[in-house]
């Protein structure tokens, strides 16, 4: 009875409750949560993620939308880019949502992202969660970052994986970027371990449009693995 009183009293109040309150309650909501909307295109030489080539080595094509809090603290975020699997699958869509907290000095960025693979052969594996860490700090022209990901269970034959790559951008211009990238990618069963590097210059052509050419390389088995210089030119919106 006790609680059917309390629930009653809680109604009247909620049912009582002024328009300004209700509306303050909104105005709230949204000056947290509605904030800045965009994306992007681009096209690549080369469609490679953590240095490994998802194209096969063909040119591979991505498009992007985003919004963030006017904070700049909360995201989400949708891409489809074009692949080359074995599964029979040409595209892959990921849908994400993150976090980007700043603390002793640094920026964070915290993500969990679902990818799924398109017109896969049926019977394939084709989603995959993909959670991500980063850390970044800028002093003068420099700024670094270290990533941490990790999937318990990637699309296709593929098991639990962890990703650690150290990265190091100068600003050596007001439009030019220089970046080098390392890291390492060990699977569940050992049997794919990889390493891999990658040293690019990028430049700002405007302040919506952005080429990216850089070398990159791998120790890993096969074409996906293979030395290649990529072009990348990105268009946002």
């Amino acid at each position: 009875m006790r609680i059917l009183s309390a629930a009653a009293a809680a109604l009247i109040v909620l049912v009582g409750a002024s328009p300004a309150a209700a509306q303050s309650r909104a105005d709230s909501w949204r000056d947290r949560w509605v904030g800045t909307m965009g994306g992007e295109v681009g096209v690549a030489t080369d469609n490679r993620s953590k240095f490994a080539s998802k194209s096969g080595g063909d040119p591979a094509a991505l498009a992007g939308v985003y919004a963030v809090t006017p904070d700049g603290a909360w995201y989400v975020e949708g891409e489809a880019e074009t692949i080359r699997d074995s599964s029979g699958s040409d595209a892959e869509v990921t849908f994400a949502a993150g976090w980007r907290p700043r603390a002793f000095g640094a920026d964070f960025d915290l993500s969990a992202a679902r990818k799924v693979r398109v017109g896969a052969v049926p019977g394939t594996d084709t989603e995959a969660w993909e959670f991500t860490a980063d850390g970044e700090r800028a002093i003068g022209p420099f700024e670094g970052r270290l990533r941490l990901q990790q999937s318990p269970d990637g699309a296709g034959s593929t098991g639990a994986w962890v990703y650690f790559e150290v990265r190091l951008r100068w600003d050596v211009a007001p439009r030019w970027t220089l970046d080098a990238q390392v890291g390492t990618r060990d699977y569940e069963d050992d049997a794919d371990d990889y390493s891999g590097a990658s040293l690019g210059a990028i430049y700002a052509a405007t302040d919506r449009l952005e080429l990216d050419l850089r070398l990159v390389e791998t120790d890993r088995a096969g074409e996906d693995g293979d030395p290649a210089l990529v072009l990348s030119v990105i268009s946002g919106f």
